[in-house]
Protein backbone atom coordinates (compact mmCIF):
# COMPACT_ATOMS: atom_id res chain seq x y z
CA UNK A 1 0.00 0.00 0.00
CA UNK A 2 1.38 3.64 -0.44
CA UNK A 3 2.28 6.18 2.35
CA UNK A 4 -0.08 8.74 1.31
CA UNK A 5 -3.59 8.97 -0.29
CA UNK A 6 -4.18 9.97 -3.94
CA UNK A 7 -7.25 9.40 -5.63
CA UNK A 8 -10.51 11.82 -6.45
CA UNK A 9 -11.68 13.66 -3.23
CA UNK A 10 -14.96 15.97 -2.87
CA UNK A 11 -14.72 18.14 0.50
CA UNK A 12 -17.64 20.29 1.91
CA UNK A 13 -18.07 21.33 5.33
CA UNK A 14 -18.95 18.66 7.89
CA UNK A 15 -17.99 15.85 4.83
CA UNK A 16 -15.09 14.09 2.64
CA UNK A 17 -15.76 11.75 0.56
CA UNK A 18 -12.77 10.04 -1.39
CA UNK A 19 -12.07 7.52 -4.40
CA UNK A 20 -8.53 5.70 -5.10
CA UNK A 21 -6.24 3.41 -2.97
CA UNK A 22 -5.66 3.11 0.33
CA UNK A 23 -2.85 4.29 2.01
CA UNK A 24 -1.01 2.03 4.50
CA UNK A 25 -2.86 3.08 7.95
CA UNK A 26 -1.59 1.77 11.54
CA UNK A 27 -4.61 1.46 14.55
CA UNK A 28 -5.90 5.12 14.65
CA UNK A 29 -9.19 6.83 15.66
CA UNK A 30 -10.01 9.96 14.35
CA UNK A 31 -13.70 12.38 15.61
CA UNK A 32 -15.43 11.46 12.32
CA UNK A 33 -17.65 9.00 11.87
CA UNK A 34 -16.30 6.31 8.67
CA UNK A 35 -17.60 5.20 6.10
CA UNK A 36 -15.89 2.91 3.81
CA UNK A 37 -17.06 0.74 0.21
CA UNK A 38 -15.71 -1.75 -2.05
CA UNK A 39 -17.48 -2.63 -5.44
CA UNK A 40 -14.47 -5.39 -5.78
CA UNK A 41 -13.08 -6.80 -2.96
CA UNK A 42 -13.92 -6.89 0.47
CA UNK A 43 -12.31 -4.70 3.05
CA UNK A 44 -10.69 -5.38 6.13
CA UNK A 45 -10.73 -3.12 9.06
CA UNK A 46 -9.00 -4.61 12.59
CA UNK A 47 -9.69 -3.25 15.84
CA UNK A 48 -7.85 -2.38 18.67
CA UNK A 49 -7.92 -6.05 20.12
CA UNK A 50 -6.93 -7.68 16.65
CA UNK A 51 -9.99 -9.34 15.75
CA UNK A 52 -11.11 -8.73 11.92
CA UNK A 53 -14.26 -7.40 10.43
CA UNK A 54 -14.60 -7.69 6.33
CA UNK A 55 -17.07 -7.14 3.72
CA UNK A 56 -17.21 -4.40 1.44
CA UNK A 57 -19.28 -1.99 3.19
CA UNK A 58 -17.93 -1.03 6.95
CA UNK A 59 -18.62 1.80 9.15
CA UNK A 60 -16.90 2.73 11.86
CA UNK A 61 -17.97 5.04 14.73
CA UNK A 62 -15.98 8.04 16.09
CA UNK A 63 -13.48 7.49 18.10
CA UNK A 64 -13.36 3.94 17.78
CA UNK A 65 -9.64 2.33 17.09
CA UNK A 66 -9.01 0.51 13.76
CA UNK A 67 -6.78 0.15 10.77
CA UNK A 68 -7.97 -0.22 6.93
CA UNK A 69 -6.52 -2.56 4.92
CA UNK A 70 -8.19 -2.97 0.97
CA UNK A 71 -6.56 -4.40 -1.80
CA UNK A 72 -8.58 -2.54 -4.54
CA UNK A 73 -9.84 1.32 -5.01
CA UNK A 74 -12.10 2.17 -1.66
CA UNK A 75 -14.67 4.95 -1.46
CA UNK A 76 -14.33 6.57 2.38
CA UNK A 77 -16.31 9.06 3.62
CA UNK A 78 -15.64 10.61 6.51
CA UNK A 79 -18.70 12.50 8.55
CA UNK A 80 -18.74 15.24 11.20
CA UNK A 81 -20.33 13.38 14.40
CA UNK A 82 -22.27 16.44 15.85
CA UNK A 83 -23.73 17.08 12.20
CA UNK A 84 -27.51 16.00 10.82
CA UNK A 85 -25.75 13.59 8.35
CA UNK A 86 -24.10 11.46 11.59
CA UNK A 87 -27.41 11.52 13.21
CA UNK A 88 -29.23 10.11 9.90
CA UNK A 89 -26.61 7.61 9.42
CA UNK A 90 -26.12 6.36 13.05
CA UNK A 91 -29.88 6.13 13.43
CA UNK A 92 -29.36 3.41 10.63
CA UNK A 93 -26.82 1.57 11.95
CA UNK A 94 -26.40 -1.50 14.45
CA UNK A 95 -25.07 -1.03 18.23
CA UNK A 96 -21.61 -2.45 17.05
CA UNK A 97 -18.73 0.11 17.19
CA UNK A 98 -17.48 -1.67 13.74
CA UNK A 99 -20.13 -3.35 11.37
CA UNK A 100 -21.37 -3.66 7.70
CA UNK A 101 -23.35 -1.11 6.31
CA UNK A 102 -26.84 -1.77 5.42
CA UNK A 103 -29.55 -0.01 3.48
CA UNK A 104 -30.47 3.11 2.83
CA UNK A 105 -27.38 4.64 2.60
CA UNK A 106 -25.38 1.56 1.02
CA UNK A 107 -27.60 2.70 -2.15
CA UNK A 108 -26.64 5.88 -2.32
CA UNK A 109 -22.78 4.75 -2.17
CA UNK A 110 -21.62 2.88 -5.61
CA UNK A 111 -19.11 2.83 -7.99
CA UNK A 112 -21.05 3.98 -10.90
CA UNK A 113 -21.08 7.71 -9.07
CA UNK A 114 -18.42 10.39 -8.57
CA UNK A 115 -17.44 11.42 -4.89
CA UNK A 116 -19.42 15.02 -5.35
CA UNK A 117 -22.67 13.16 -6.75
CA UNK A 118 -22.81 10.91 -3.26
CA UNK A 119 -22.06 13.86 -1.49
CA UNK A 120 -25.21 15.71 -3.01
CA UNK A 121 -26.95 12.04 -2.13
CA UNK A 122 -25.93 11.96 1.16
CA UNK A 123 -26.63 15.65 2.01
CA UNK A 124 -30.36 15.28 1.06
CA UNK A 125 -30.37 12.22 2.73
CA UNK A 126 -30.23 14.12 5.82
CA UNK A 127 -31.22 17.37 5.36
CA UNK A 128 -34.38 16.80 2.46
CA UNK A 129 -35.91 19.85 2.85
CA UNK A 130 -33.12 22.22 2.58
CA UNK A 131 -34.26 26.06 3.28
CA UNK A 132 -32.72 29.20 1.64
CA UNK A 133 -29.90 30.62 3.81
CA UNK A 134 -30.83 33.25 6.15
CA UNK A 135 -29.49 36.51 4.71
CA UNK A 136 -27.73 37.20 7.93
CA UNK A 137 -26.22 33.35 8.36
CA UNK A 138 -25.04 34.03 4.92
CA UNK A 139 -22.96 37.28 5.05
CA UNK A 140 -21.48 35.26 8.47
CA UNK A 141 -20.69 32.39 6.46
CA UNK A 142 -18.39 34.64 4.17
CA UNK A 143 -16.78 36.86 7.12
CA UNK A 144 -16.04 33.63 8.37
CA UNK A 145 -14.00 31.76 5.31
CA UNK A 146 -11.58 35.30 5.68
CA UNK A 147 -10.59 35.99 9.23
CA UNK A 148 -8.35 33.67 11.77
CA UNK A 149 -10.00 31.30 13.68
CA UNK A 150 -9.61 32.52 17.50
CA UNK A 151 -12.43 34.32 18.25
CA UNK A 152 -14.20 34.24 14.77
CA UNK A 153 -17.53 33.62 15.73
CA UNK A 154 -17.70 36.11 18.49
CA UNK A 155 -16.22 38.85 16.25
CA UNK A 156 -18.49 37.90 12.70
CA UNK A 157 -21.48 37.79 15.01
CA UNK A 158 -20.95 41.37 16.04
CA UNK A 159 -20.27 42.23 12.94
CA UNK A 160 -23.57 41.30 11.89
CA UNK A 161 -25.65 42.46 14.29
CA UNK A 162 -26.26 39.00 15.99
CA UNK A 163 -25.82 37.47 19.56
CA UNK A 164 -22.80 35.09 19.02
CA UNK A 165 -25.80 32.38 20.51
CA UNK A 166 -27.94 33.94 17.92
CA UNK A 167 -25.65 33.24 14.86
CA UNK A 168 -24.64 29.80 16.32
CA UNK A 169 -28.58 28.76 16.65
CA UNK A 170 -29.12 29.27 13.39
CA UNK A 171 -26.37 27.76 11.49
CA UNK A 172 -27.37 24.66 13.93
CA UNK A 173 -30.65 24.73 12.13
CA UNK A 174 -29.64 25.24 8.45
CA UNK A 175 -26.80 24.11 8.52
CA UNK A 176 -27.08 20.90 10.05
CA UNK A 177 -23.72 21.45 11.85
CA UNK A 178 -22.14 23.59 14.28
CA UNK A 179 -20.63 26.83 13.51
CA UNK A 180 -17.72 26.01 15.37
CA UNK A 181 -17.09 22.76 13.22
CA UNK A 182 -18.13 24.25 10.22
CA UNK A 183 -15.47 26.73 10.45
CA UNK A 184 -12.51 24.23 11.39
CA UNK A 185 -13.79 22.08 7.92
CA UNK A 186 -13.58 25.17 6.07
CA UNK A 187 -9.92 26.38 7.63
CA UNK A 188 -8.66 23.03 6.72
CA UNK A 189 -10.18 22.90 2.85
CA UNK A 190 -8.41 26.93 2.56
CA UNK A 191 -5.12 24.71 4.26
CA UNK A 192 -5.59 22.02 1.80
CA UNK A 193 -5.93 24.38 -1.20
CA UNK A 194 -3.14 26.06 -0.09
CA UNK A 195 -0.54 22.96 0.41
CA UNK A 196 -1.84 22.19 -3.33
CA UNK A 197 -0.75 25.09 -4.52
CA UNK A 198 2.75 24.66 -3.16
CA UNK A 199 2.80 26.58 -0.10
CA UNK A 200 4.22 24.73 2.78
CA UNK A 201 2.87 23.31 5.56
CA UNK A 202 3.37 26.78 7.90
CA UNK A 203 2.54 29.01 4.87
CA UNK A 204 -0.94 26.93 4.65
CA UNK A 205 -1.38 26.99 7.62
CA UNK A 206 -1.48 30.83 8.41
CA UNK A 207 -3.95 30.81 5.31
CA UNK A 208 -6.15 28.38 6.86
CA UNK A 209 -6.38 30.65 9.85
CA UNK A 210 -4.56 28.32 12.43
CA UNK A 211 -2.10 29.69 15.03
CA UNK A 212 0.67 27.77 13.75
CA UNK A 213 1.38 24.72 11.82
CA UNK A 214 0.92 22.41 14.71
CA UNK A 215 -2.28 23.55 15.12
CA UNK A 216 -3.14 22.70 11.48
CA UNK A 217 -1.89 19.35 12.01
CA UNK A 218 -3.80 18.35 15.44
CA UNK A 219 -7.34 19.38 13.80
CA UNK A 220 -6.33 17.45 10.49
CA UNK A 221 -5.44 14.45 12.61
CA UNK A 222 -8.16 14.67 14.79
CA UNK A 223 -11.17 15.47 11.88
CA UNK A 224 -9.59 12.99 9.36
CA UNK A 225 -6.85 10.82 11.47
CA UNK A 226 -4.15 11.41 8.87
CA UNK A 227 -1.70 14.40 8.50
CA UNK A 228 -1.79 17.10 6.31
CA UNK A 229 1.33 15.88 4.54
CA UNK A 230 -0.60 12.44 3.60
CA UNK A 231 -3.42 14.58 2.09
CA UNK A 232 -1.23 16.82 0.37
CA UNK A 233 -2.19 14.89 -2.92
CA UNK A 234 -5.97 15.55 -2.56
CA UNK A 235 -7.12 18.87 -2.82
Amino acid sequence: MQAFWNGELSFSEGIVVYRGLSADNSQHAHATLQITVSGTDPITLQDELGAHHSGQAIYVRPGVKHALFAKSEITLILIEPQSALAAASLSEFPAADIGLLSEPLRSIITDDKSPSAIMSELKRFALPHDAPLDERLAAAMELLKEVPLKNAIQRVATHCGLSESRLRAIAQKQLGIPLSKWLLWCAIARAGQATADGKSLVQAAMIGGFSDQAHYTRTVRKLLGVTPGQTRHLF
